[in-house]
């Protein structure tokens, strides 16, 4: 799959990033965006798409992340 930044303002690409699943809708916290599935979890940074760290999961994530207090939450299997 791949995560897409657009522009708000201009409708505009920024950039594009490849991910080795298909991503679930993007959770921003700070400077990054957590995406799961039911093949891992990846976190990219907003700026630039870049990979910050991606996890693998047999078990899959089921559920979009959500962030709080520097933790991320989200359900499995």
């Amino acid at each position: 799959g791949e995560v897409i930044a657009v522009d708000a303002e201009r409708g505009e690409e920024r950039w594009r990033a490849p991910v080795t699943f298909d991503p679930s809708a993007p959770t921003a916290a700070g400077d990054a965006l957590y995406l799961a599935s039911d093949a891992g979890m990846v976190a990219l940074d907003a700026a630039d798409g870049s990979e910050i760290w991606a996890i693998e999961s047999e078990e899959g994530f089921n559920a979009e992340p959500v962030v709080t207090g520097g933790v991320i939450y989200t359900g499995m299997g």
